[in-house]
């Protein structure tokens, strides 16, 4: 094996040491499986990283209405209350009891996550 079949592979072992999950590509179901013991002894294509998935914004019909949001740097909590199909949202703040209207809402995958787990707001996607 020479320097450059360990160089091809190199991303792909960083990746795995980092945590990250690599890989293979499987001929019987032509698709990617994930590895946890790799012996990266395979052509270096049949590795790779797993893609992370992407947020999108919610859409209308998937506002979570009734879910608890709180500011991702913050602690203001909220409530949603109400979504439109101009991308206008209603949510009450919490204990103020102030109702605001907010704008698009592609403002919430970054600033709120929301419920219990508190996840992100809008919808993970594969890569």
């Amino acid at each position: 094996m020479t320097r450059e079949w360990w160089a091809a592979r190199l991303p792909y072992i960083q990746a795995f040491v980092d945590g990250k999950i690599v890989e293979r590509y499987s001929d019987i179901g032509n698709d990617w499986i994930q590895i946890t013991d790799p012996a990266f002894d395979d052509k270096a294509c049949n590795y790779r990283i797993r893609p992370e998935p992407k947020l999108r914004p919610w859409k209308i019909e998937e506002v979570p209405v009734g879910a608890v949001m709180r500011e991702k740097l913050g602690t203001c909590m909220s409530i949603m209350l109400a979504s439109s199909t101009n991308g206008i949202d209603v949510w009450i703040d919490l204990p103020s009891d102030r109702i605001n209207n907010a704008g698009a809402l592609s403002n919430y995958e970054w600033r709120y996550p929301h419920e219990t787990e508190w996840k992100p707001c809008g919808v993970e996607e594969s890569a």
